[in-house]
This record gives structure tokens, C-alpha cells and sequence, in this order.
């Protein structure tokens, strides 16, 4: 029941207006300027991030396409499409920033890899950023923290250091932001915001 009502566009909006003001702001904390910029927002969901890139070119994917027809509704003057994330064919080197809100803890360590590589060796221009927001899984000791992230749909929560291992094959980190997550004023888990350079093309896949 849980995961219908979220694959819902207005079911998704409802529960992220809970928690994706606070995103917003830490993912504003650490990412550079991004007037002009090529964006590519992964995991897009129905536009949850959109409103963040005026001025841009963006181009919103997830693999639900409920949530793409309610982003391309909302917002017409970008582009949205629905496509496997693993499995993307986009334009080689087109993007200066890659968001990712909110989905790697959906995602197994190879598929993030194969992700990463085909971003740091295809898709993404030399110097070009990637931002991604994550919870951190919690301490034992944690009961309700960890009580939430059973009821989350992601079942790949990680500590710091497994993110930090999946990211610096590809990326070297340039800033970051680690805040605890407030769900109607309860303290949910600890949130990890970072910003990460792409600082040499790798060779192509």
C-alpha cells in the first residue's frame, strides 16, 4: 500500500513536501552557481527538484513514468524522459551539473558504479559537478532512526564512508553537509549533502 500511494505523483509530492525543503537548502549549501549550466537531475521524480534550475538547461529522467508525465505538466519548459538509469542514452558531454536527490539508497553498489562510470566517462563535460543528497544509515542504538529507515522504500542505506567509497573511483570531493532530517519536527536520520568534481574523462566504457 505504502509504495502505491508514493509511486503516485500526488502521493510522492505530499510525503517529499515534508522533507524537500530541507534537501533544498543543503543541496543550495554546497552546490556552486547554476545560472547558465546543462543540468541532468537523476531520479527526478514528478519535477521535485526542478524549480531549483531557471535559467538552465535541464533535463529531468526517472524510470516512473507517472512521475514524468505529472514534471512535463508542471514544468513545460524543460525536458523530462522516462529511462533506466543504469541503461541511459543521452547526448556525450552535455552536462556540467548531475543532481541526485534521494536515490542511491535505492540502488545496489554495482548499478551505482555502472551509473557513475558511464556519467564521469560519457556524459559529463571535464570539471563538471555532481551533487548528491543521502541518509546515512543509523546507529544501533538509534531505535526510531532506524525504525524509519525500514519504512523508507530504499534498502540500501550506507554509512559516510561506503558513499565516499562508491564516489572517489570518479569524483573528488569538493564541499559537504551533514545535517539531521526533521519529519514534522521529529529528528528522522542524518542527512549527507556533498558536491563532487569531475576532474579527469575517464577512458569510455
Amino acid at each position: 500500500m505504502k509504495d502505491r500511494i508514493l509511486e503516485a505523483p500526488i502521493g510522492y509530492s505530499l510525503w517529499s513536501s515534508l522533507l524537500n525543503g530541507q534537501k533544498i537548502r543543503a543541496i543550495n549549501q554546497v552546490m556552486p552557481v547554476h545560472l547558465n549550466l546543462t543540468v541532468l537531475d537523476i531520479g527526478c521524480g514528478p519535477g521535485t527538484n526542478a524549480r531549483l534550475f531557471y535559467g538552465c538547461k535541464y533535463t529531468g529522467v526517472d524510470i516512473n513514468e507517472r512521475y514524468i508525465e505529472h514534471a512535463r505538466i508542471t514544468y513545460p519548459q524543460f525536458d523530462f524522459f522516462v529511462l533506466d538509469i543504469t541503461k541511459f542514452d543521452l547526448p556525450p558531454n552535455s552536462f556540467n551539473l548531475v543532481l541526485i536527490n534521494s536515490l542511491l539508497h535505492h540502488m545496489q553498489d554495482k548499478d551505482i558504479g555502472q551509473m557513475f562510470r558511464k556519467l564521469s566517462s560519457h556524459y559529463m563535460k571535464t570539471g563538471g559537478r555532481i551533487v548528491i543528497s543521502e541518509p546515512l544509515t543509523a546507529p544501533r542504538s538509534k531505535i526510531l532512526q532506524k525504525m524509519l529507515e525500514r519504512l523508507d522504500r530504499g534498502d540500501y542505506f550506507r554509512k559516510y564512508e561506503e558513499y565516499l567509497a562508491l564516489l572517489q573511483p570518479f569524483f573528488v570531493l569538493e564541499r559537504e553537509y551533514i545535517y539531521p532530517l526533521r519529519i514534522s519536527g521529529i529528528i528522522g536520520w542524518q542527512m549527507l549533502t556533498m558536491c563532487l568534481t569531475l576532474q579527469r574523462r575517464l577512458v569510455d566504457f
